[in-house]
């Protein structure tokens, strides 16, 4: 019982939602698992049905490897589930979801990097002129 304990605290700690299922259709979830789905209700019936509403009850009777995108209340997931073969009656199938990160919004955001950036070699590169500094109405703030 202490090493199940363990195992929790360990999943527990990752930036992952991890969903184990064992093949008595047994759950193991962990916090980010119900944060990525606003779970409030971790009974293996209502997992079940989270997973068929989502299209994702074939990792439940599947051996190959999975690799999926779902969209949760306006979040991209990847899923990959794989199967595990420990011992004869004891495999695991694991389950991995991580939020997947807006391409396009961190293009955005490096670009505007990439402009202050600039924005600063010009100044450091003029420093010994005088400097003003105005804002995008041309309003003088410095």
């Amino acid at each position: 019982m202490k090493n199940l304990v363990e195992f929790h605290n360990m999943i527990d700690n990752l930036s992952d939602g991890i969903l184990i299922i064992d093949d008595n259709k047994d759950f193991i979830i962990n916090k980010q698992f119900k944060n990525l789905f606003n779970l409030e209700d971790d009974e293996p019936a209502y997992i079940v049905d989270l997973l068929m509403s989502h299209g994702l009850t074939n990792i439940l009777h599947t051996d190959i490897k999975i690799e999926k995108e779902i969209n949760v209340e306006n979040k991209k997931i990847t899923v990959e589930s794989y199967r595990l073969y420990v011992t004869e009656g004891a495999n695991f199938t694991v389950s991995v979801f991580k939020e997947a990160i807006d391409i396009e919004e961190t293009k955005s955001e490096i670009e505007e990097l990439k402009q202050g950036l600039n924005s600063m070699k010009d100044i450091l590169d003029n420093a010994y002129q005088g400097i003003v500094l105005v804002n995008e109405d041309g309003k003088i703030i410095k």
